[in-house]
């Protein structure tokens, strides 16, 4: 994967050089944002594939940027990941709460960030992809049988040139 826009939003000038040098190197499109603020009128420009977000933040955090881009039918979709010093469970549950899709501590392992974008961006393009194809149906994904069951043959029992899906019926348990 590659190509994609992300924008990194985080008040440490150092920390957005390091993950935009790593990001672009490995094909990725980069833009900077110093806080949340700067990052929502980018957002506006530019819808971009992936926000990686700190935390605290002057002007505004990136609880009240995930939460305003979740609130927003353009941008309610984009994978949101949050990259903080602030590791405790609270902090954690916090960022979820304001629909994070990912909470990394800092520091970080860029490899293990980069794997963990990969896999957002995969996520979202099956979602994509899933949703401009409605003809698809969770049955002819996961192997149930177009055709119902059959009164006459009796309940649990597949009709005629189906399969039957369902677990095994339970048995008694001995005596």
């Amino acid at each position: 994967m590659a190509g994609e826009k992300i924008l990194i939003a985080d008040d440490e000038p150092h920390v957005r050089k390091l993950l935009e040098r790593y990001l672009s190197h490995h094909g990725y499109v980069v833009g900077l944002a110093a806080d949340g603020l700067e990052a929502l009128e980018l957002v506006r420009q530019q819808t971009p594939d992936l926000v990686i977000t700190d935390v605290n933040m002057p002007n505004m955090n990136g609880l009240e940027l995930t939460r305003r881009l979740r609130t927003s039918h353009k941008t309610a979709l984009i994978p949101i990941l949050m990259l903080s010093a602030q590791k405790q469970e609270t902090d954690v549950l916090a960022g979820y709460a304001q629909g994070a899709d990912e909470y990394v501590g800092k520091p970080v392992e860029l490899s293990i960030l980069k794997a963990k974008i990969e896999i957002l961006l995969r996520r979202a393009g099956q979602a994509t992809a899933a949703a401009s194809h409605p003809s698809s149906s969770l049955g002819s994904t996961v192997g149930i049988p177009s055709q119902g069951l059959s009164a006459s043959r009796g309940a649990g029992r597949p009709s005629r040139g189906t399969t039957n899906t369902s677990a095994p019926p339970a048995r008694a348990a001995p005596r």
